[in-house]
């Protein structure tokens, strides 16, 4: 049986920025979806998943984030990860990007914009955090296996009505996401709809019970600022629970 972890305004205890849901038939179709999600997953899953209500991210606040994770890369959580700020990420997710090639702290202030001291201080922080390693002044990424616990990560966008909505939000979600969908009452689904969905690689789930209308594409998680901070909040929250 896998470990659930839900974490909205009624239950954040590790303080991750989210929006405060409003009152109406979309929150409804959220937490109801929320709940058989939770149950179903309890049921049959043997991954550790966390599941975010509307966390407040790069890209804006997606009304669900569903990461599915592997908890033997988050046993080595240090305190000093809590310092982590954009910049950090940054740095860090373009140093995964480029690990073929060596990186000083000139140049990577040259390829970014920081400063040398503002570099410095992050490159630091990354190091003392176990994700960098540096021998004659030259920086390299740790094995992103050793840190990097993302296996999965499913973004979705609920809406009551308004498809193309729907679609732009959840179209914007694919930079962060393994999978981006767009969540419907029950009922049936256009098939003009479908095909629009489909073009963008976005998924349809229907309903309160989580019917899957349409599978969106799968890919791997991408590395990116975002991925990168929404694996913190999961290697957090699970330190927080083994204590």
């Amino acid at each position: 049986m896998g470990r659930v972890m839900v974490t909205s305004v009624e239950s954040n205890p590790i303080g991750v920025p989210l929006r405060t849901p409003t009152s109406g038939l979309e929150t409804e179709l959220v937490s109801g979806f929320v709940e058989g999600f939770v149950s179903r997953c309890k049921q049959s899953s043997t991954s550790s998943v966390s599941v975010f209500v509307e966390p407040r991210l790069e890209h804006g606040y997606p009304d669900l984030l569903i990461v599915y994770y592997n908890p033997r890369r988050v046993t080595l959580w240090r305190e000093n990860r809590d310092s982590l700020t954009k910049r950090e990420f940054r740095i860090l997710s373009y140093l995964l990007k480029h690990q073929r090639r060596k990186h000083t702290t000139a140049s990577v202030s040259g390829d970014l914009g920081f400063s040398v001291s503002q570099v410095s201080t992050s490159l630091e922080l990354l190091q003392n955090c176990g994700f960098l390693t540096e021998t004659n002044e030259k920086w390299q990424c740790m094995n992103k296996t050793s840190f990097f616990a993302l296996n999965r990560v499913v973004s979705i966008e609920a809406k009551i009505c308004k498809p193309a909505k729907a679609l732009e939000q959840a179209v914007k979600n694919t930079v962060f996401s393994s999978q981006s969908y767009s969540l419907f009452p029950s009922g049936s689904v256009f098939a003009s709809t479908r095909s629009r969905f489909a073009d963008w690689g976005v998924g349809i789930i229907s309903g309160r019970a989580g019917k899957v209308v349409l599978e969106a594409v799968s890919k791997p998680v991408p590395v990116c600022t975002t991925s990168l901070r929404v694996n913190e909040w999961v290697a957090r929250q699970d330190a927080e629970v083994m204590g």
